[in-house]
């Protein structure tokens, strides 16, 4: 028996001696990486022509008042169309979502994918559209759990399988928004470490999940780095202390900017104020802003 025989056989036995509903468990999160990783790159490059056709418009509006009116009525309608999907079809596709995939984690209930994912889609088209003060990361994240969701049911797996899928799709979904898989294995291993089941398996299925959305994002979107980051470099280290103090600094910053959203969000809660007037509202303060300056609006990735 030649070398490569014995090899052969060698692999063979050791392949049988897996557990076979582990190995498949794996190629799910290769599916689930594939899906989320599509879902991510048309979601992205819409949002990307969105925000090209809405600089291109204001750019050339020259102090006219009948232009600055339609940018207010089209932002106030994605608005409205946005937030009237949420309230009348899925509430859960609201805010970024992370919260209702913990709870799914955590089996509390499970993921209605069907209407989720388109939902979430165009709803989430509507509001970054319009130019608010929105990522793209909440709602990738939530369709990609949605997406671990659909491929549970799709093969009728077992419900231990669940947790590692919608984790799968998690870290794809996050990976997928900004070219960045270590950064969605990381998210779900810190942000979701409370409900995320550990084994070797199951961050075996997030890592492939995440580098498979990934590639494909890269592939169909092309391999520039989505924010363009400066290399500095330094003569001494004698002020390398400088980026502590920025680090504590960011840090509070963060700490405010959560807490005012938090109030914020009890707020508009408890005024119980009807969407058609925080659609109006919105659609007011982006015009604006708009007519201020751009770099007020949207995500930010470009500034």
């Amino acid at each position: 028996m030649t070398v490569l025989s014995r090899n052969r056989v060698r692999f063979r036995r050791g392949y049988q001696k897996l557990d076979k509903k582990n190995i498949k468990l794996l190629w799910l999160a290769l599916l689930v990486g594939i899906l989320a990783g599509l879902t991510s790159s048309f979601f992205r490059w819409l949002l990307i022509k969105l925000e090209q056709l809405r600089v291109s418009y204001v750019t050339n509006i020259h102090g006219e008042a009948l232009p600055w009116l339609w940018l207010f009525i089209l932002t106030f309608m994605a608005i409205f169309l946005a937030l009237f999907l949420s309230k009348k079809w899925a509430p859960e596709i609201s805010g970024s979502g992370i919260q209702e995939v913990e709870g799914a984690l955590d089996g509390f209930w499970k993921l209605r994918w069907k209407a989720v994912i388109p939902l979430k889609f165009i709803s989430s088209i509507f509001s970054l559209g319009s130019g608010m003060l929105l990522g793209r990361e909440g709602p990738t994240i939530q369709m990609g759990a949605h997406v671990g969701q659909m491929v549970k049911d799709w093969f009728e797996e077992s419900d231990e399988k669940n947790n590692a899928l919608i984790s799968t799709g998690a870290s794809a979904g996050l990976a997928g928004a900004f070219n960045a898989p270590l950064s969605g294995v990381i998210f779900v291993m810190e942000e979701m470490n409370e409900h995320f089941k550990f084994n070797f398996f199951s961050v075996a299925a997030i890592m492939i999940g995440a580098g498979t959305s990934d590639s494909i994002v890269r592939l169909l979107l092309g391999n520039k780095p989505i924010i363009n980051m400066h290399v500095f470099s330094f003569e001494n280290l004698n002020w390398i202390w400088l980026f502590a103090v920025l680090g504590a600094l960011l840090s509070f910053v963060g700490f405010l900017f959560n807490y005012f959203v938090i109030k914020s969000l009890d707020l508009f809660k408890k005024f119980k104020f009807h969407f058609v007037w925080i659609a109006l509202l919105l659609g007011a303060i982006i015009t604006a802003f708009s007519f201020y300056s751009m770099d007020f609006v949207g995500a930010g990735y470009e500034t």
